[in-house]
C-alpha cells in the first residue's frame, strides 16, 4: 500500500506487490519490465524463465542471460 494513508495498492506488476510510499517498484519487477513503475519491456532477446522477470528493474541488462545467437548486457547483439 502507498500514498497518503497507505490508500492505494501496489501495481501487480511489482514483485510481492511491494512499493515505496510514491509508489514506486522497490524489491523488483514480476512480469518482463523494467523502470521505477516496472512500466518499460524488457529487451526481447533475454532468456526468459516462467515467474520471474527477464531484466533487471535498473538498467534492463538481461539476468539471465540471452536467447540463442544474441550476446551484450541487453541481448541486443546477433
Amino acid at each position: 500500500m502507498f500514498g497518503s494513508k497507505c490508500k492505494f495498492q501496489c501495481d501487480i506488476k511489482y514483485f510481492s506487490r511491494s512499493c515505496s510510499m510514491s509508489g514506486d517498484c522497490n524489491l523488483g519487477c514480476s512480469t518482463n519490465t523494467f523502470g521505477l513503475k516496472c512500466d518499460k519491456p524488457c529487451p526481447n532477446n533475454c532468456h526468459q524463465i516462467e515467474g520471474s522477470s527477464s531484466c533487471v528493474q535498473d538498467d534492463a541488462s538481461c539476468k539471465f542471460g540471452c536467447q540463442d545467437s544474441y550476446r551484450g548486457t541487453t541481448c541486443e547483439e546477433g
